[in-house]
């Protein structure tokens, strides 16, 4: 999971670049930017997740770090002075397991705030604007939400891709797939209630340009994509986990 959510957290900025138009701007926050903005604590949010998440990654592989470093497999592969600097001379005694099962812990409930705090400060990118109906003090939950709901997706994909490739049936049980799924539903009736909360309170007012934006969500040129992802993304979930087929 927590590999997971490095890999995410290393593509995201790659995704920022792409939208600036011109990667060289990203310099432009550092050197030209203003407190005041959300896009600055993006940033800085957004740094500190990834490192926080390096070190939690890093600490739960000291004792495979360990492993390769002993293996007789990988006597002479290139990478094993990484290795024996990586496992920091773990030997698997008890005082290294507590204080490594501590260390953990530490970082585990100190990363939790880090990540709601990211995905709160990245919905104020698009909640601070004045643009109808994005101006809504609900997506910070809303973004929390459904970082929990995609996060709980892609690890039943990956524990699925590995249980298959690697033959770990042993490891990845069904009982496991099961829970997941319980929880991947709960999440998807609460995005659900989210999408739902925005569009009829939207809807119910009518500010602005917001009609123009239901038609094009619902109706217009974005609809495919809309539907796609509220029928095949949270519908369709949601009913093969909470009514699976006999």
């Amino acid at each position: 999971a927590e590999l997971v959510t490095f890999a995410a957290l290393l593509t995201a900025p790659v995704f920022i670049l792409l939208d600036m138009g011109q990667p060289t701007r990203s310099t432009y926050l550092l050197i030209f930017g203003r407190w005041q903005s959300p896009l600055l604590w993006d940033v800085f949010g957004l740094v500190t997740y990834l490192v926080g998440s390096a070190l939690y990654l890093y600490l739960a592989l000291i004792p495979d770090m360990a492993l390769c470093r002993d293996s007789a497999q990988l006597k002479r592969h290139p990478l094993k002075p990484l290795f024996h600097a990586l496992a920091i001379e773990w030997r698997g005694v008890p005082e290294q397991r507590h204080a490594l099962g501590r260390a953990l812990k530490v970082v585990m409930i100190g990363i939790i705030p880090v990540a709601i705090s990211m995905h709160t400060v990245t919905s104020w990118i698009f909640s601070m604007t004045l643009r109808e109906p994005w101006d809504s003090a609900m997506y910070p939950a809303y973004f929390v939400a459904g970082a929990l709901f995609s996060g709980v997706g892609i690890l039943i994909i990956v524990m699925a891709a590995l249980r298959k490739t690697l033959h770990l049936e042993e490891y990845f049980t069904v009982q496991h797939f099961k829970n997941l799924g319980y929880m991947l539903a709960a999440f998807s009736l609460l995005v659900m209630f989210f999408n739902v909360s925005e569009y009829v309170t939207a809807g119910f007012k009518l500010k602005g340009d917001v009609a123009q934006y239901l038609q094009q969500t619902f109706l217009g040129a974005m609809a495919p994509y809309y539907w796609t992802y509220a029928l095949g993304g949270m519908v369709l979930p949601a009913l093969i986990i909470l009514f699976p087929p006999t």
